[in-house]
């Protein structure tokens, strides 16, 4: 058969072959190659669903599965997801295989409930039990003498633990981590092939739930399964429920606009649309979200990019948000980089990091140290912006206002203008100034420790400004 007629059957072919190519490339180890056969996995679906009444709160306590969540017009919950198991078998119905998955979904009143068990029962095999080619069922000691291997790598699995005798190499296994030790000091590995319960993994340093044997012939060792072999779960609820969650180390996609919900996360990413009313507690996390009324947002060490936001509420250390704009934004930040793109008032307290605002429509007044505070453009409809910080950059543009009335403090500090700058004299009072600036001594950019300037009185309307900023860079141009 000439194949260049045929050219969609020939280019499915090519990448057949590649990929199969791919799959199965050995990985040369010292002078020897080696590639694993892993055990099958079988995947059978079970569905689980319960009544749900009008306005019920749903909640989620999840540590296994990677969550889907869709909305849906039906007065019920249902779930959908798979259990692993290490042979085909046709005889196991519905109900069995929900029972062996770890989950438990139950309903009372106005409260449903969603939990997943962080260890399966011992028939699941959620951990294979792996035999590499090449390599004989033999004492470790003697192992070298086979294949002089340094390393194994066994595709699916991934790791390395240190050889256990002086002449065997390591064992990396793609897909897993290696987990830490039981209480007593020693390494959980009577039972292999089944997770270890109440083990801490020291990948995190805190209680990890997938901790498990894996065994390679002639090694022994403990790991842990990545978050990229997590199982899925499809979760349908009633438009109107109040959706509550509780998740760690997986990933969450909500793919319908929702009215008021609550997420705790630890080492987690969600992926929402618009919501009325959200709150937020997440440690170690990304998030993405569409556009938000009422945001009350508690962040540590992640990343957060939102579409509009217009009550954000935001207590954040060491992440990075961003988002469109809003009407009100309140912080209370500590080493964060904060860019918001158009917001009418901000308030609050930060230090360390940086505050970028595209356009300041309302007021702005915040206080802290070490904090970089630029807004890129100040509309004259702003009345007043109250900064008292130091050791921070400052950009405060006058040049789209009608009128200004500065008092400005600080020591050894820079100030950039197209306005004269005086020192004040300590007799001339701000109140009863009748002159552009008070009597004193032009200087510089080097500012005066202070210095009260305003536009004269027949530009119109003024947006005050009161910076208290010792050791500062600050531009009004």
């Amino acid at each position: 058969m000439n194949m260049l007629k045929y050219p969609t059957l020939l280019t499915a072919l090519c990448v057949s072959t590649m990929l199969l190519a791919q799959k199965a490339k050995p990985v040369k180890q010292g002078n020897k190659s080696h590639t694993d056969v892993a055990t099958v996995e079988y995947l059978p679906e079970f569905t689980r669903e319960v009544p749900a009444e009008s306005g019920s709160v749903f909640k989620i306590k999840n540590k296994r599965y990677n969550l889907e969540i869709r909305l849906w017009d039906q007065k019920k919950v249902r779930i959908v997801s798979t259990v692993p198991m290490g042979s085909d078998t046709d005889t196991l119905t519905n109900d069995e295989l929900y029972k062996m998955s770890g989950v438990t979904l139950s309903a009372f009143g106005k409260r449903i409930d969603l939990a997943s068990d962080e260890y399966p029962e011992n028939r699941v095999a959620e951990v294979t039990n792996i035999q590499v080619q090449g390599l004989p069922a033999q004492p470790a000691k003697n192992r070298q003498d086979a294949n002089g291997a340094e390393e194994i790598v066994v595709e699916g699995y991934k790791t390395t633990t240190k050889k256990q005798q002086a002449n065997v190499g390591e064992v990396t296994v793609v897909g897993y981590k290696k987990g830490g030790t039981d209480s007593s000091g020693k390494t959980p590995s009577a039972f292999p092939n089944r997770p270890v319960k109440d083990e801490p993994a020291s990948i995190y340093g805190t209680q990890n739930p997938q901790v498990a044997d894996v065994v390679v012939t002639g090694y022994k060792s403990t790991w842990t399964r990545t978050s990229s072999t997590r199982r899925n779960m499809v979760v349908y609820i009633p438009r109107d429920c109040k959706l509550v969650v509780d998740n760690r180390y997986t990933d969450i996609v909500v793919n319908e606009d929702l009215d008021k919900a609550e997420f705790t996360l630890y080492r987690s990413n969600l992926g929402l649309r618009n919501v009325n009313e959200l709150r937020v507690d997440a440690s170690f996390y990304t998030m993405y979200a569409g556009n938000l009324g009422y945001a009350d947002l508690k962040l540590a060490s992640g990343s957060l990019t939102a579409g509009t936001i217009d009550n954000a509420q935001i207590e954040s250390t060491g992440s990075e948000v961003e988002y469109e704009g809003g009407n009100t934004l309140f912080l209370k930040s500590k080493a964060d980089r904060i860019n918001v793109e158009n917001v009418g008032s901000v308030g609050g307290y930060k230090e360390f990091g940086e505050l970028r605002i595209g356009k300041l429509s309302q007021d702005l007044t915040l206080e802290g140290k070490s904090t970089h505070v630029k807004i890129r453009q100040i509309t004259s409809e702003v009345t007043a912006i109250r900064i008292s910080t130091q050791f921070a950059d400052l950009r405060l543009p006058l040049k789209q206002l009608t009128g200004y009335d500065i008092d400005f403090k600080g020591d050894n500090s820079t100030v950039y203008s197209s306005f004269e700058k005086k020192e004040m004299n300590a007799n001339a009072g701000i109140a009863n100034s009748e002159s552009l600036v008070a009597a004193g001594v032009t200087f510089g950019n080097k500012a005066p420790a202070a210095f009260h300037v305003k536009s004269d009185e027949s530009a119109g309307k003024k947006t005050s400004f009161n910076i208290t900023c010792n050791n500062c860079t600050v531009d009004f141009k």
